[in-house]
């Protein structure tokens, strides 16, 4: 199988021409939405549902790809959102035209070994290039110029003044693992809550229940609130009614006595993992507790690590010190609203920060979500790493053109793909230049210029054309930049090396 054949096309192609088409591809899906101007994809699955994004991981993530080089991409935009929370489109143009530029290096007669290595060189002098480029945070509102250009060219760009402010206090008070956002529909973007708190998108079981509690005793539980079912094939026999109303009344009290047990203990607030008995539902309301019951796992943790509850297995395993605290729980709702949610304020333990995105439709909304969770992962990433560097195609053309001079002392063919990779990062102002309807040419050029004038942090003028001369006009964290090109750079090398596409057998299963 040296050989893969291209029906359509009814001739043969070498593996390696289908890796290089399979990686320009990926990099033209993506491609489009780069920059502030960029455009968005619908995507459409078999059962009609449609999200409407320009963000790279999330279309990578909803294409159906099934191509193994594909998914070996699909891995650099995975190692991109992880690490860096966004640059993922950067990252995957970027690997598409490294494989280019090599593509170009192998018909004159490169070897791959070497190409490799030449990029390699190339990286670990980007690298310390990017080092002398990165500026220092020195303040906040640098953080918030961080979170507005991760918002600037998605649907939560129009409202960034009232999110960027967001992101940064989320950003300074927790993980972005520990943020949760909510997503309603039906409302204006700019009424979106924020709070320290927890917001949960759950509802009480009966409305009858309270709206409000000034303060809350939580209990977690991750069994059924409810009696034991009668063991299978048990059945229960009455010789009269009167037998069976008792039999019946007789359940109903032992019902009660779970509610007035958990009561006694303290609680006024009630999760169980699994069922709550409508029977103890009404108690409950009738006393002014509040209950949730089918609150999955990870949901259960996250309010006991938040609220310092213990979760407990069963009933009689309850005790006062088990509860959890919180100020105040309420029910928020907004009549265009299809469902509430439920606000913990002041809760014991603060360690996460939750976000109720409100938009016009559920496609705005979750966009905006999206966008936001970007956002606040840059944010994090700058306030602790405390270096950004200049966006705008400016610190990409910088380590191209410290390159090509570079590129004169490695000896050999490596300085081949040396010069390659330095051409290849030129593709992301390029891209930029592209899609704000520029000329990509004359842009770069302008660029160049520039900077070799000595305006280090020029960048790119997207929307007016020409070259911004403001200093830091427009940023992001140094990670961002330095995990793409890493990643970029080990799946591009990963492409060139495979020379063959086998088909492995199934695997052998022991018995």
């Amino acid at each position: 199988m040296a050989n893969i054949t291209d029906a359509s096309q009814n001739k043969v192609r070498t593996a390696e021409e289908v890796n290089f088409e399979v990686a320009r591809a990926m990099a033209n899906i993506v491609q489009s939405t780069l920059g502030p101007l960029g455009r968005d994809k619908m995507m459409v699955d078999s059962s009609g549902r449609t999200v409407i994004t320009n963000d790279g991981a999330t279309i990578l993530r909803e294409t159906n790809f099934t191509h193994p080089t594909a998914s070996l991409i699909v891995g650099v935009a995975r190692t991109q959102e992880s690490e860096s929370y966004d640059g993922t489109t950067s990252a995957i143009i970027l690997t598409g035209e490294l494989v280019q530029q090599a593509e170009g290096l192998i018909q004159r007669g490169v070897h791959t070994t070497l190409i490799e290595r030449g990029y390699n060189i190339a990286l670990k002098e980007a690298l310390k290039h990017l080092d002398k480029l990165a500026v220092e945070i020195s303040n906040d509102k640098q953080l918030v110029q961080v979170a507005e250009v991760a918002m600037t060219g998605k649907q939560a760009e129009a409202y960034k003044d009232t999110l960027g402010p967001l992101c940064v206090q989320a950003a300074k008070s927790t993980r972005p693992s520990n943020v949760n956002i909510l997503v309603r529909p039906g409302a204006s973007v700019e009424d979106s809550l924020a709070t320290t708190g927890l917001m949960l998108d759950k509802q009480m079981m009966n409305h009858g229940m309270p709206k409000v509690l000034k303060e809350g005793h939580i209990a977690l539980f991750d069994c059924d609130l409810t009696l034991p079912p009668h063991t299978a094939g048990v059945n229960v026999n009455f010789t009269d009614g009167e037998a069976a109303d008792l039999y019946a009344q007789k359940r109903k009290q032992d019902i009660l006595t779970i509610g007035q047990y958990i009561i006694d203990k303290g609680a006024n607030v009630v999760f169980s993992m699994k069922e709550i008995d409508p029977v103890l539902s009404e108690f409950f309301a009738r006393n002014g507790v509040i209950a949730f019951r089918r609150t999955n796992n990870s949901l259960l943790e996250k309010v006991a690590e938040t609220t310092g509850a213990m979760i407990v297995s069963s009933l009689g395993d309850l005790e006062k010190e088990d509860l959890g605290k919180s100020g105040m729980v309420e029910e928020v709702s907004n009549p265009a609203w299809d469902k509430p949610i439920m606000k913990f304020s002041d809760v014991s333990n603060p360690v996460g920060y939750s976000i109720l995105i409100t938009g016009p439709t559920e496609h705005v909304a979750s966009e905006v979500a999206r966008a936001l969770d970007d956002a606040i992962g840059v944010t994090w990433l700058a306030h602790n790493q405390k270096e950004i560097v200049n966006g705008g195609g400016s610190t990409h053309v910088n380590m191209a053109m410290h390159l090509k001079q570079f590129a004169n002392s490695v000896g050999g063919l490596e300085q081949l793909a040396v010069e390659a990779f330095a051409n290849a990062l030129e593709v992301i102002p390029a891209t930029l230049a592209q899609n704000s309807g520029l000329q990509p040419l004359p842009s770069i050029i302008a660029l160049r210029a520039a900077i070799a004038s000595g305006t280090t942090h020029a960048s790119l003028d997207v929307f007016n054309g020409g070259v911004c001369m403001d200093d830091l006009a427009v940023v992001e964290p140094k990670k961002v930049v330095s995990v793409a090109l890493e990643s970029a750079t080990t799946a591009a090398s990963q492409i060139l090396r495979i020379d063959n596409i086998i088909q492995a057998k199934e695997a052998e299963f022991m018995e």
